[in-house]
C-alpha cells in the first residue's frame, strides 16, 4: 500500500507540472491563499501572476467556458494535492463564481 501511494503522489506531481491551468491554480491560492471570483476573472489574475505558465494559446484556455471546463478536469488533482474549487450562483441572474482555496 505504501508503494501504492508512492506511486499515486508521483502520479499527481507529474500531471500538476504537465497541466499549465492546474499549476497556475496550485500556485496561485498557495502563494497567495484563497481566491473567489468569476472564470473570466480567473483568467484575468492567472494571466496577469504567472505570464510563463499562461502565454501559450494551445495550452491555457482563452474563453471562461473552456478554462471552467479544465477545471473540473484537473479537480481531482488538485483535490488530493490540498485545493479545493467550489462553484456557486448568486444573485438574481444566477452569476457564477469560483472559489479556490487550501482545504
Amino acid at each position: 500500500m505504501e508503494a501504492y501511494n508512492t506511486n499515486r503522489a508521483l502520479v499527481d506531481a507529474a500531471a500538476l507540472e504537465g497541466n499549465p491551468v492546474a499549476e497556475a491554480v496550485f500556485t496561485l491560492v498557495t502563494e497567495h491563499g484563497p481566491w473567489r471570483g468569476t472564470a473570466s476573472g480567473l483568467i484575468i489574475t492567472l494571466r496577469n501572476s504567472y505570464p510563463q505558465l499562461t502565454d501559450d494559446p494551445q495550452m491555457f484556455p482563452r474563453s471562461a467556458n473552456k478554462l471552467s471546463s479544465e477545471l473540473r478536469r484537473v479537480h481531482p488533482i488538485l483535490r488530493r494535492q490540498g485545493i479545493t474549487i467550489t462553484r456557486t450562483r448568486e444573485g438574481r441572474t444566477g452569476q457564477r463564481f469560483i472559489e479556490l482555496k487550501n482545504a
